[in-house]
């Protein structure tokens, strides 16, 4: 589906973060690209956010646990031990906790495990291995086990149009010496970058790139895309302060292309899926060397 580049006219939308004022960016037909002249966070609109059912029936599972899992896994040694040099164990609730990876990962490091997941497929998986998990919307399922001591988001928030009712919700359930975790797609990677390139070089013919970043078609969109200014802006507002930030890697060479076949639907030929993916893995590549990673990972506590 190719997109136009909006450049003029009254096409205005206020910040869902800062109610700033924005700038289209980029259209395609069923969304805009905004950008927020305030506070600089990239965000679409219209949002459709109907319910679609289980939204992991639209994956290729096997290629998804090849690629976010094997990602997320190697993730977790460098989180957590950043997140133990604040809260040494306790209860830690994991939102959106997919099939448990993280959970089940500080739970052998003596954490007590709660999850929240609105897959029932995924939170069913999580219970076969001996986990809690609330099927459903964090705040409406998941304060069973407050006040927890580690409250986390990890690829979240960006799925969230109005951020500020989960992030109250959060500082309500956490403990006095509690930590909050987010982490989200970054908008200032290479990847990101280049998608935005494409699309303007080529004048919308080459829309493809961003609107798979923008995870379009799919019951489970990407709405926001952060940069490290307004997402420490997003949780100081949210009543957090900052206590550490840095940039993980959203993938690696080895596991882009199933990265890029995961979804469902109509296969692309061998030979353009090698491609496409050795083009993903060599940014990830730089975006790693120069340490952007693709991910923002913050650790806040309350204010």
């Amino acid at each position: 589906m190719s997109g136009t580049n909006p450049r003029e006219g009254p096409n205005v939308e206020a910040c869902p973060l800062c109610q700033g004022e924005s700038r289209p960016l980029v259209s395609f037909r069923s969304f805009t690209v905004y950008a927020c002249t305030k506070c600089g966070v990239h965000f679409r609109f219209p949002v459709d956010q109907s319910d679609q059912g289980d939204h992991f029936t639209q994956v290729r599972m096997e290629s998804y646990s090849r690629s976010v899992r094997v990602v997320r896994e190697r993730s977790y040694r460098t989180l957590v031990n950043i997140v133990q040099s604040y809260v040494r164990t306790g209860r830690w609730l994991d939102v959106g906790c997919s099939f448990g990876w993280l959970l089940r990962y500080v739970r052998a490091l003596g954490f007590e495990p709660y999850g929240v997941e609105p897959s029932p497929s995924a939170a069913q998986t999580a219970r076969g291995g001996g986990l809690r998990v609330a099927i459903g919307e964090y705040p409406s399922v998941g304060e069973e086990g407050a006040p927890y001591q580690v409250i986390s988001f990890i690829d979240v928030l960006e799925h969230i149009s109005n951020p500020f009712p989960v992030l109250k919700a959060a500082r309500r359930h956490l403990s006095p010496e509690g930590v909050l975790v987010v982490q989200v797609p970054d908008r200032e990677c290479l990847l990101y970058g280049t998608a935005l390139l494409l699309f303007g070089a080529s004048k919308g013919r080459l829309g493809g790139p961003l609107r798979r970043l923008y995870l379009d078609g799919l019951d489970f969109p990407h709405l926001l895309y952060y940069h490290h200014r307004s997402l420490r802006a997003t949780l100081e507002r949210g009543g957090f302060h900052v206590l550490h930030e840095y940039r993980a890697p959203i993938g690696s060479l080895d596991t882009t292309l199933e990265r890029v076949a995961y979804l469902e639907g109509p296969r692309k030929g061998v030979a353009a899926n090698r491609i496409l993916a050795l083009g993903v893995g060599l940014l990830q590549v730089l975006d790693n060397v120069c340490k952007h990673g693709g991910l923002l990972v913050v650790i806040g506590r309350k204010a």
